[in-house]
C-alpha cells in the first residue's frame, strides 16, 4: 500500500461523505488522524496520538489568533508569519521529541528541522502588497466616480511571483501535514 495514495483517497473520501460534526469536531483533526492513521497504523499508542492531537488542535487555535490580529491590523503581515512559522516549527519539534526521529520521518516525510517554514514569507507579503494595493485603487477610483476595475497598469500576483521565483531557486517539497492555511 502507497501510503500517500491511501491518505488522499480517505481526505477524498472525507469530504465527499462528511459526518455530521459537532461544533467540536475538527476536520483538520481527522485529516491528522487519517494520516497517522495510514502511516503508522496501529503501532501508536493512545495517549501518544492523543498528545498529537492535542497539539495539532492547539497549533491551529493559535493559528486562528494570529490570523485574527493580522485581519484587524494588530500584528503585521511579517509578524504573522514569523509567529506563525515559528509555533509550526515548535510544534514539530514537540511532535519529533514524543515520536522519535525514525517515527516522525514516516510520519510526515522529514525531519522536524526541515518543516518550520511552511508560510513563504516573501510571497505572502507580496500578495499583501498588491491585495493593499488593489484596495487603494477601488477606493481611489470609487471617490473619483469611476468603475472600481483593475488597472491595466498593476501588475498581477501572477506576474510578480513569476519574478519572484526566478529569483528564488525552487526548492523539494516534502510531504506536509494537513494542515489548512487561511487566505486572505
Amino acid at each position: 500500500m502507497d501510503p500517500e495514495r491511501e491518505f488522499a483517497r480517505r481526505i477524498v473520501a472525507m469530504r465527499r461523505n462528511p459526518k455530521k460534526q459537532s461544533p467540536h469536531d475538527d476536520t483538520r483533526v481527522a485529516e491528522f488522524q487519517a494520516l497517522i492513521d495510514v502511516c503508522l497504523g496501529q503501532e501508536l499508542d493512545m495517549g501518544m496520538r492523543r498528545h498529537l492531537e492535542e497539539l495539532q488542535v492547539k497549533l491551529h487555535k493559535t493559528q486562528e489568533e494570529l490570523y485574527s490580529q493580522y485581519l484587524t491590523k494588530a500584528i503585521r503581515p511579517g509578524e504573522y508569519v514569523d509567529s506563525f512559522n515559528s509555533q509550526l516549527k515548535q510544534t514539530f519539534e514537540q511532535c519529533e521529541s514524543i515520536l522519535g526521529p525514525k517515527t516522525f520521518l514516516r510520519l510526515f516525510g522529514a525531519p522536524s528541522s526541515a518543516m518550520g517554514g511552511f508560510i513563504d514569507k516573501d510571497i505572502f507579503l507580496l500578495l499583501h502588497q498588491i491585495n493593499d494595493a488593489k484596495r487603494s485603487l477601488r477606493k481611489a477610483r470609487a471617490a473619483e466616480g469611476l468603475s472600481p476595475a483593475s488597472d491595466p497598469d498593476l501588475p498581477s500576483f501572477r506576474d510578480l511571483l513569476g519574478a519572484h521565483k526566478k529569483r528564488k531557486a525552487p526548492e523539494k517539497k516534502k510531504r506536509s501535514p494537513p494542515l489548512t492555511i487561511v487566505d486572505e
